[in-house]
């Protein structure tokens, strides 16, 4: 999604999974061996906000894959206004 959204076509917006998507990177798809990495891959992948409740069991691999994240969702949030 970083290479074809936000450098190929220049998107600026923020991108969000369908409820339950990432859970199926684990779960239904067997991307992913555990429901962590699951999630750090969706995050790495370009995922800005997850739909779900995934994210609650993310530890170690999230910080290093949110911090980019969180930046650009919050200065969207933020210019997004209330």
């Amino acid at each position: 999604m970083s290479e074809h959204l936000r450098q190929d076509w220049n998107f600026q917006g923020y991108v969000v999974s369908d409820c339950g998507a990432v859970t199926d990177v684990f779960s239904g798809h067997h991307y992913a061996k555990t429901m962590e990495e699951g999630v750090a891959d969706a995050l790495k992948a370009g995922t800005d906000l997850i739909c779900g409740s995934p994210q609650e069991r993310v530890r170690v691999e999230r910080d290093a894959a949110l911090k980019p994240r969180n930046k650009a969702f919050f200065h969207r949030r933020i210019w997004i206004g209330p």
